[in-house]
């Protein structure tokens, strides 16, 4: 027979107090603690409400304020690597060079090209020289001269397009060589010795030292509680520090409906490009329960507190918990306001023992 989910858990509960039952009688002093014995003072505490900040947590990523990715405009093996990741480099410094041949030859094919053109040119000067003074002694037509005249005109403009072409291949030649844009350092290398680069493909990535940021993708309630020049709250494990806010996206991505956050972190934050954060936003309050991460045991695998009934005798219960906000701990279940709770159990309160409330 199938069970419904109500009946299910109703199902569920006696087994779990069975469980937490046999656990405790696994305690201190045997059986099941119900009989007259010694108080054993423990502090004891009675749970109240507390107002906690509501937090938007969205993931996050540290990257560098600088950084780039350097490419060849050239196509041809890298010919000499001088730098690996990690690697400290300088703006102009050498990192590699790409075998440049072909572009070798294309300047040399262009050097010929400027002397044939200013070999042109000198000709086509002086024959323009000897028929101006034949024109105006009226030795030639007018045709031939302006024949002349245009000849020379072409061949210097000649050897000006033969100068630019040997400019641009002594231009293509420089690119052979890779140089740091700015001081920083090697964060990756895309590329050995031998391997063939072509226009547009990375090399190598150099980041610049100095402020960090986080990137994040934000929901629309942290985008609302969020302005440009202030603070918010990057996380990594337990280590919290506040981050400038940079930047904020005005226009949702329609897909995720998010918004891009942009925030500095603070100088000597311990990060590193592309470590994952997560940021927090707070958003808002609301009441919760809060217990001392003292007060919780676990018992048979389940996690539970010890509660006073009114004649101040212990009791295992099993409770969900939430997350830590300091050195309280979220019940999202299994507790209710105004009950009175061990805070520090201790190994000598087991189920149903006398409890001699001391201060917590």
């Amino acid at each position: 027979m199938m069970l419904t989910r109500r009946e299910f858990r109703l199902s569920w509960l006696p087994t779990v107090a069975g469980v937490l039952a046999l656990a405790a009688c696994g305690g201190p002093g045997g059986g099941a603690g119900t009989g007259p014995g010694p108080a054993v003072a423990a502090p004891v505490t009675t749970i109240a409400p507390a107002s906690t900040t509501v937090y938007s947590e969205s993931p996050g990523t540290v990257v560098a304020t600088r950084s780039a990715r350097i490419a060849s405009r050239l196509s041809g093996y890298v010919h000499s690597l001088q730098v690996d990741v990690g690697d400290q480099v300088h703006a102009g410094e050498l990192m590699l060079t790409v075998d440049n041949r072909d572009i070798e030859a294309q300047v040399a094919q262009a050097r010929a090209a400027l002397d044939r053109a200013r070999a042109a040119f000198a000709d086509a000067k002086f024959n323009y020289t000897r028929y101006s003074n034949l024109y105006q002694q009226k030795a030639v037509s007018r045709q031939e001269y302006e024949s002349v005249k245009r000849s020379y005109e072409t061949s210097k403009s000649g050897v000006a397009a033969a100068a630019a072409g040997l400019k641009r291949a002594e231009a293509q030649r420089a690119y052979a060589e890779v140089r740091a844009p700015f001081d920083g350092v090697v964060t990756a290398r895309y590329v050995q010795a031998g391997d063939l680069a072509t226009p547009g493909k990375p090399l190598v990535e150099v980041q610049a030292p100095g402020t960090l940021e986080v990137h994040s993708q934000v929901g629309n309630d942290a985008y609302a509680a969020l302005r440009t020049g202030g603070t918010v709250n990057v996380a990594t494990g337990n280590d919290h520090l506040d981050a400038k806010v940079l930047q904020l996206g005005p226009a949702a991505d329609p897909a995720t409906e998010t918004h891009l956050l942009k925030a500095a972190l603070p100088p000597g934050s311990g990060l590193g490009a592309g470590d994952f954060v997560r940021v927090l936003v707070p958003t808002g309050s609301e009441k919760t329960l809060l217990v001392p991460d003292t007060a919780v045991v676990t018992r048979a695998g389940l996690t539970a507190v010890f509660v006073l009934d009114e004649s101040d005798h212990a009791h295992l219960r099993m409770v969900r918990l939430g997350e830590h906000r300091g050195d309280r701990v979220e019940v999202l279940s299994g507790l209710a306001a105004g009950a009175r709770i061990v805070t520090r159990p201790g190994d000598d309160v087991a189920n149903g023992v006398l409890v001699k409330p001391a201060r917590s």
